[in-house]
């Protein structure tokens, strides 16, 4: 059986597209940018596309996942921020993966990273172990 993934925030797919190229079974992908959107749908049916906010959806409404992915938001309103990251906590809450993948922006772990500390706290209170890789952007690319 294959494992499925749900991606939150998706951007323009690039982790959605690896877990599919991997053989996973796409759930849902969700992100707020109408082009981002019209982007993914070029290779994932636009059934499992839901173009609207994370701060809109509860996690009832989203389809169960083995796996979620999220990147982790920094460059907005504070508020926003808080919020939108908060979203994705109770998200992964509620439909309790056996595994996350958070994509964290390397400033958040330079510049922020009593931020990113404390959001990471909230998993390990709820029974997640964490690890974490940093990778050279640029050998990717």
């Amino acid at each position: 059986m294959e494992k499925r993934v749900l991606d939150l925030n998706a951007g323009l797919g690039g982790r959605i597209y690896a877990f599919e190229k991997a053989g996973f079974e796409i759930s849902a992908v969700i992100d707020k940018d109408f082009e981002n959107c019209a982007i993914i749908s070029s290779w994932v049916n636009t059934d499992k596309i839901i173009n609207r906010n994370l701060l809109e959806l509860k996690p009832n409404e989203l389809p169960d996942a083995d796996i979620i992915t999220a990147k982790y938001i920094q460059h907005m309103k504070y508020d926003m921020v808080v919020s939108e990251n908060t979203a994705i906590f109770n998200i992964i809450l509620q439909k309790n993966p056996i595994l996350f993948l958070l994509e964290v922006p390397v400033s958040s772990i330079i510049s922020r990273k009593q931020d990113l500390e404390d959001y990471m706290q909230k998993f390990y209170e709820i029974g997640y172990s964490i690890s974490y890789v940093i990778y050279d952007e640029m050998s990717f690319s």
